[in-house]
């Protein structure tokens, strides 16, 4: 279990981190996009991939809740994802439609965060498996529920957040300790 040192926020509330679950055994769909993006950044709101918003299929033969993105550290949701998230007011995200070629059938979402907090504070220290925590100033923070940590990939979450995903229990998604 993390040792997570983060101050100054109200009893109760941790933060997590919010992947796809890459687990090759049970052979998740992966998806790309057809269009070239820069895959080392966040999707924004500006995104070629709004527009351009057409993905294949690229490796896997089972849907889940949760597809990995093959080429970068993004993924997309399920409609039913998203309406849970929307159904209960999750702040800090943006959604719009993608197209799976020759799937019509199923409805997948990409996503853009639309919080940013603090650098990794004590990224140095990690490196060095020094700690096994992610440690950034919470007051960077705005109280969005799902939010990046500046100038990484990784999508943060709160409490909140990691509940309603385990509650409804979600597939292939996989939620750490930040």
């Amino acid at each position: 279990m993390s040792n997570n040192k983060v101050e100054n926020i109200k009893d109760g509330d941790f933060f997590y981190k919010l992947d796809s679950k890459i687990s090759y055994g049970r052979s998740p769909i992966k998806i790309e996009a057809i269009i070239e993006y820069d895959t080392l950044k966040n999707i924004t709101k500006e995104s070629p991939l709004v527009k351009e918003n057409t993905f294949n299929v690229v490796s896997g033969t089972k849907w889940f809740d949760f597809l990995p993105f093959n080429n970068s550290f993004d993924y997309a949701i399920s409609e039913k994802v998203k309406n849970t998230l929307e159904a209960n007011g999750i702040k800090g995200i943006w959604y719009f439609p993608i197209i799976i070629e020759n799937y019509p059938d199923k409805i997948y979402y990409c996503f853009a965060i639309t919080s940013i907090a603090g650098k990794i504070l004590n990224l140095k220290r990690l490196n060095n498996f020094e700690d096994d925590y992610i440690d950034f100033d919470t007051k960077t923070w705005d109280g969005s529920d799902i939010f990046n940590l500046d100038e990484t990939g990784i999508i943060a979450c709160t409490k909140k957040v990691k509940d309603i995903l385990t509650k409804h229990k979600f597939t292939n998604v996989e939620i750490e300790n930040l």
